[in-house]
């Protein structure tokens, strides 16, 4: 058994900072219509914010009403979380879409009530996102790794492959979260494995002792439960088979087999 840092998206999709990061990747990022705030692209008219705990809901939709917004969106995982469009009968028509200072004015206008109104832990501008993580590996861009991207090349079908590309631009994980993988072994010492294992704190490599006495000598990588062994590694052609790979190198020198 070898373990790999780096989890897939179903794993990371309960993280705060990944619902917050799908806000702005689903929501703002569906328009080619933004302002600007200080260095940053924002959505004109859309608000992130989160509900004070214990705030009663008809009260607060009404509240939030009053100054000028609606809710556009809420959160199941993140209780309270919401993003808030501008109301449709306190938006005026006469701002026109080439007036950035006055979309600029409102918009800010509407952040201030917000957080003014006291129902809300914070209040901020939807941040426009733009992910392009595609990694440039000759064997991706090439499409020899079709699964990860099939662009329909030596009789393949184009599309038909993991949509690898499309979880990317949400997330390539995170090296905070360990995966244990069951399988046929792990060739641990590859350029695009070996920065990313999990190495057990509680193992001194190579002195031959089983130094923190779970039954197996060396295991700093994972064990061979065939053998008995503390040592998971395979010599095999394949790194680690198809069915284990996780996640490894996120850089674009050093092609992730990020599935």
């Amino acid at each position: 058994m070898g373990s790999r840092k780096h989890a897939p998206l179903w794993l990371n999709g309960v993280l705060l900072t990944i619902i917050v990061g799908l806000s702005a990747l689903s929501l703002a990022a569906q328009t080619t219509d933004f302002i600007t705030l200080g260095n940053y692209q924002v959505h004109p008219t859309r608000i992130l914010a989160k509900f004070k705990e214990g705030t009663q809901p008809n009260l607060s939709t009404a509240a939030v009403r009053q100054v000028g917004s609606k809710i556009h969106k809420q959160y199941r995982l993140v209780p309270g979380l919401a993003v808030f469009e501008e109301a449709n009968a306190l938006a005026p028509a006469a701002v026109s879409a080439n007036d950035e200072a006055a979309r600029r004015t409102r918009l800010l206008g509407r952040i201030e009530a917000m957080k003014q109104s006291g129902l809300f832990e914070y209040v901020e501008p939807d941040y426009i996102q733009h992910a392009y993580l595609a990694p440039t590996d000759q064997a991706f861009a090439n499409g020899t790794l079709w699964g990860l991207r099939n662009l329909g090349i030596n009789g393949g079908k184009k599309g038909a492959d993991i949509s690898a590309t499309n979880a990317w631009e949400i997330t390539t994980g995170s090296t905070n979260v360990i995966v244990a993988v069951i399988d046929t072994g792990i060739r641990y010492t590859h350029n695009d494995l070996f920065t990313q294992m999990w190495r057990n704190p509680g193992e001194t490599p190579g002195n031959k002792i089983d130094d923190d006495g779970n039954g197996f000598v060396d295991d700093v990588f994972g064990i061979n439960a065939i053998t008995g062994s503390g040592d998971p590694f395979t010599a095999g052609r394949d790194p680690a088979p198809p069915a284990t790979r996780l996640f490894a190198s996120t850089t674009p020198s050093e092609m992730a087999q990020k599935y």
